[in-house]
């Protein structure tokens, strides 16, 4: 509609224009500025110009400057608006990169300077943005372009190809693309028949699985291809005597897509693979000094078993492995290395599960280990200075509750009447071993307790019914001001009526309120060493309010005694100490919670410091704790047993 108007009242102009000859000539155009910024349509847009072009049409500029001006902003605007219509063409069709392909650039240039909205000058401006792309994408195609001339990696020249034929969207980079390809299979299928294989194969050959997997046939040659590689590369790493090496490389080849498939193709060598490393434990084993060299080649042969799919046979060297590891746990566990005594029990349960006694010292060694793991935590009665209203043994039971409840894993809580006959024994015996059955302690004080009351005494007005009164009726008098003859066609009204009788009474009310505060300090304390590991405090306050109201009669008014509803200072303060106690909960928890992973972290530590035993103690203490979570322990557990047998022997 609004074209419709606008073109309506340019027409009526121009035909104005020329059904008259003004001495000056009037303008053409009733568009004003505000018209044209209002309309949003590029079509719309185009179709109100183009009368006032026509009209323009051979007239003198210094004639008709307010129309050419009018034209010139339809022009701006036509522009403005067309790239804003491109802008978001080409924001849909930009590449990860962020330019947009040459060739889709190209073709609407063309078509841009094949079909323009307005005169070439006029028009240049948005032929001028498609150009300003197509440098960006030319700066792309020529970075691209260099980066094929100097990389040497066949899987990055590939992905290069591809982005250049999707940045240019020229075939022949595509074809360079199927070019090097077709090389690369080539040189795999020459690698494979002067059995010439080295790692750099592997590469070449998942970049061919990559790009035709959907390929069956040239997938299960790729496959073939990757077995033999790795069998060359196995018993290579054997035959230069390094079994460590030959043994990381199968667990690396376990963990690739294909590997069922690869481990069909190695069948008719796989024997031959996992009889070399039991050859090899058989051999260390005789030489008790070989304890971590054996049972890291026995763990090993197991592994190659396990990967290839085959049975491990138990090894008539096992009990001799199961011997040595067992004399080396007794050492350790005597000298209160019990982490690392209990990894050598774990290690002879992987290869005789059924040795007697085995059972009976797993048990003992997981409960040493576990009793030194799980701190155990204790809470003291804490001091109050209010000695009427002593909060500190119910402050100290509620966090121990709290405890118990949250970490039950992480802490063991013990009764503070426990730790108090270990106290007392070690005051009559002078012994501060028995210290070390209480690693941590949570004691405080209650700072304060107390209810503050206080009252407000106030008076209200209240207008109330009393009672009831008896007035001269107004329409009785009424009547009797009527004539006689009036009267008579008149029902005579009462003489009186009955009414409410109403008063202005005070009341008197009292305005109570309390208000409850309890403040607490505490700190978390390693107990041999007296050292404070988290001081904090805590305070809750809460505040009740309510009103009492005096008792009122007055006539039929009653209003009874009103008495305020407010808890008593023992309710008050019994429910502060058990806000109290549950925020100094979970403060606590906050520290104690997920004490195995604090044991993780503590192993890595180690780890970095070269200090293996620290380590091999902390992934036991981790391990315990997981273990009473029921957390999965796989990862951890086989690092545990690896780590031990190899740091104390």
């Amino acid at each position: 509609m609004r074209v419709t108007l606008l073109a309506l009242g340019l027409a009526t102009a121009v035909l104005s224009g020329c059904n008259t000859t003004p001495t000056k000539p009037e303008p053409l155009s009733t568009v004003t500025s505000a018209d044209i910024q209002s309309v949003q349509s590029l079509d719309e847009l185009v179709a109100l110009r183009a009368p006032l072009a026509a009209a323009l049409n051979g007239k003198a500029e210094a004639d008709y400057s307010a129309d050419f001006a009018t034209l010139a902003q339809m022009d701006a605007q036509i522009v403005e608006l067309k790239i804003a219509e491109l802008t978001t063409l080409l924001d849909t069709r930009r590449l990860e990169s962020g330019v947009v392909p040459l060739n889709q650039l190209e073709a609407l240039r063309d078509d841009l300077a094949a079909n323009p909205l307005l005169p070439e000058v006029q028009w240049q401006p948005v032929l001028a943005f498609v150009t300003a792309e197509g440098v960006k994408t030319g700066q792309r195609i020529a970075e691209l372009e260099a980066e094929v001339e100097t990389e040497t990696n066949p899987q990055v020249q590939v992905t290069l190809f591809d982005e250049l034929h999707q940045t240019t969207g020229y075939a022949s980079w595509q074809s360079k693309r199927d070019e090097l390809i077709a090389a690369l299979l080539a040189n795999i299928r020459n690698a494979a028949q002067s059995d010439s294989y080295d790692d750099s194969l592997l590469d070449k050959v998942e970049l061919i699985k990559q790009i035709h997997g959907d390929d069956a046939a040239l997938l299960d040659e790729m496959i073939t291809v990757d077995a033999q590689v790795y069998a060359k590369l196995y018993f290579d790493a054997l035959a230069a005597g390094e079994p460590d090496q030959a043994h990381a490389l199968l667990k690396q080849m376990s963990g690739t897509e294909d590997f069922p498939a690869i481990q069909d193709k190695l069948a008719p060598t796989s024997q031959k693979m996992a009889d070399y490393f039991t050859a090899l434990a058989e051999e260390s084993v005789k030489d008790p000094e070989n304890l971590a060299q054996s049972y890291r080649w026995y763990k090993q042969a197991a592994d190659v078993h396990s990967i290839l799919g085959l049975t491990n046979p138990e090894s008539p060297g096992y009990a001799a492995l199961s011997d040595q590891l067992f004399a080396r746990y007794q050492s350790l566990s005597k000298a209160d290395e019990h982490a690392a005594a209990l990894s050598h029990l774990y290690a002879i349960r992987a290869f005789t599960p059924r040795r007697p006694g085995l059972r009976k010292a797993l048990s003992e060694q997981e409960t040493r280990v576990r009793d030194l793991s799980v701190k155990r935590l204790s809470t003291t009665d804490f001091q109050s200075s209010y000695k009427d209203q002593d909060y500190g043994d119910v402050i100290s039971s509620f966090i121990t509750q709290y405890l118990f409840e949250h970490v039950p894993h992480d802490v063991r809580i013990v009764e503070r009447e426990q730790y108090e006959a270990i106290l007392r024994e070690r005051d009559l015996s002078g012994d501060t071993s028995t210290l070390s059955s209480v690693n941590l302690l949570v004691s405080g004080s209650v700072l304060e307790s107390k209810v503050d009351s206080s009252e407000a005494r106030n008076k209200k007005m209240q207008r109330v019914e009393v009672g009831s009164e008896t007035i001269p009726n107004p329409s009785y008098i009424a009547w009797l001001e009527m004539s006689n003859k009036d009267r008579k066609s008149v029902e005579k009204p009462m003489e009186t009526l009955i009414v409410p009788e109403y008063e202005n009474i005070s009341i008197g009310v009292t305005r109570h309120r309390k208000v409850g505060i309890f403040s607490v300090s505490y700190r978390l304390v390693e107990a041999s060493t007296g050292r404070v590991i988290f001081p904090d405090s805590v305070t809750v306050s809460s505040e009740f309010e309510d009103e009492s109201s005096e008792g009122v009669e007055m006539g039929d008014f009653v209003m009874p005694f009103k008495l305020a509803d407010l808890p008593s200072d023992v309710e008050i303060l019994d429910d502060l100490a058990k806000k109290v106690a549950s925020e100094i909960g979970k403060n606590l928890v906050s520290q104690l919670q997920d004490q195995d992973l604090k044991y993780l972290a503590q192993a890595e530590r180690f780890a970095d410091q070269n200090d293996c035993v620290g380590e091999v103690s902390a992934l036991g203490s981790a391990l315990m704790i997981m273990n009473l979570k029921e957390r999965d322990t796989t990862e951890v557990a086989e690092r545990f047993q690896n780590d031990g047998i190899a740091c104390m022997n």
